[in-house]
């Protein structure tokens, strides 16, 4: 897996040896130089920051692979979620599963279902197409996305329902 490498400035500073002369106003003492040099080196494990857009990147997984991220489905964010779940269903190609029984897709489509009201507008229609791709047959969340879809109206161009 490749890894990824996080940067950060590293500063020299190199004083003259003889020291730097105090320059008070009024004096003739000339003022002193320090050179700052600055360069760009790997960071260490102990000092690399936080990554601040740390998502699960689903397309590059298997089916086995998204489902076991989708079973921690409580501690994925809203969109991590949705892209798993329509990663998924891009996955069964040939309608070989039944998502509707499968105890994993059952959780994360109730999840869901929970978290309709409070995701963004693009959120709200992945959710027609992750239970599309999935081929849900749960009314209630065709019900709540497609009221939250009338509800979030205003916030839709034309050209993001084509």
């Amino acid at each position: 897996m490749h890894e990824k490498r996080i940067y950060v400035d590293k500063r020299m500073v190199s004083i003259p040896s003889g020291g730097l002369p105090l320059a008070f106003p009024g004096r003739e003492t000339a003022v002193g130089t320090v050179d700052i040099r600055t360069r760009h080196a790997r960071a260490r494990v102990s000092n690399q920051p936080i990554p601040i857009k740390d998502f699960i990147n689903f397309k590059k997984m298997s089916g086995n692979e998204i489902l076991l991220n989708l079973d921690n489905n409580e501690n994925l964010a809203h969109s991590e979620l949705i892209s798993g779940l329509i990663e998924l269903g891009k996955r069964d190609k040939k309608n070989e599963h039944d998502w509707n029984q499968h105890p994993i897709t059952t959780k994360c489509i109730k999840d869901l279902k929970s978290r309709i009201p409070v995701l963004n507008a693009k959120n709200v229609l992945q959710c027609s197409i992750v239970l599309d791709n999935l081929r849900v047959i749960d009314s209630e969340a065709w019900q709540l996305t497609s009221a939250h879809i009338l509800r979030l109206l205003h916030k839709y161009k034309g050209r993001d329902m084509a």
